[in-house]
């Protein structure tokens, strides 16, 4: 196993492990529900409606902040999921904002959890988003008790979400795709 530092502009915020088959594996952090505004709620619902997921047990939309603002919206299934205009609604939801946040659109179905994510930094939809995947991963934690979800992201990829001690782990592939020399 080879270690790598994670770094932002705020400096190192973690320590990922290159695994044997050659996906990484990072600590993001513990996470942290925030309320969604009732005025967002309805005007989300509406525009939502018929693809939102309905249950008596978990809602379907949540704020969740880890490293970065999330709102988690649950869609009722994968087919309403493939269909959504999710650059559209990425930015509709985040017109609506003070602060800007991810969007990640997802589906709950047994053991099979997929997201779609509109990135507030992008502007758009990408491939996957790792603190949306775990943003996501903590709602399942918290209302089904799973411990280890496997997510299926944009590219087709699985990213893996793991818990221990309320911190969030998140393992996914890794590829090289740039090598480089700068003077600092």
């Amino acid at each position: 196993k080879d270690n790598i530092n994670m770094i932002t502009s705020d400096g190192i915020i973690t320590t990922a492990t290159i695994n044997k088959n050659n996906n990484i594996t990072t600590s993001i952090g513990v996470p942290k529900f925030n309320n969604v505004n009732d005025n967002l709620r309805i005007l989300i619902e509406n525009i939502l409606d018929k693809n939102l997921y309905k249950s008596k047990t978990i809602d379907n939309i949540y704020r969740v902040d880890i490293l970065v603002p999330h709102l988690v919206i649950i869609i009722k299934d994968y087919d309403a999921l493939d269909n959504l205009y999710i650059n559209n609604l990425g930015k509709i939801i985040n017109d609506l904002l003070d602060i800007k946040v991810n969007v990640n659109f997802v589906t709950i179905s047994n053991d099979t959890f997929n997201i779609r994510t509109y990135e507030r930094g992008v502007n758009s939809e990408t491939l996957a988003c790792g603190t949306g995947c775990c943003a996501f991963g903590y709602v399942v934690n918290q209302f089904l008790k799973k411990e280890i979800i496997s997510i299926k992201v944009k590219s087709e990829n699985t990213v893996k979400v793991m818990f221990k001690n309320d911190i969030i782990y998140l393992e996914g592939e890794a590829h090289k795709i740039y090598k480089g020399v700068f003077d600092i």
